[in-house]
């Protein structure tokens, strides 16, 4: 699976629980556009915040 950024940067490294779980449950070959959000309990809403920590790690 192929994450990018608008940029063309790409990401899948840094969200590996996320791909894999995308990964499991999409079809092969679908092209998704969009931001990618997570439930953050403590807002109780979708929140693109929740993963930002992930993106600014270093990959494994």
């Amino acid at each position: 699976m192929v994450v990018q950024t608008r940029r063309g940067a790409l990401v899948q490294d840094r969200w590996p629980d996320p791909v894999a779980a995308a990964e499991a449950q999409l079809p092969a070959g679908l092209v998704l556009d969009g931001e990618p959000v997570v439930w953050d309990i403590e807002a109780d809403a979708l929140s693109f915040g929740a993963l930002q920590p992930l993106i600014d790690r270093p990959p494994p």
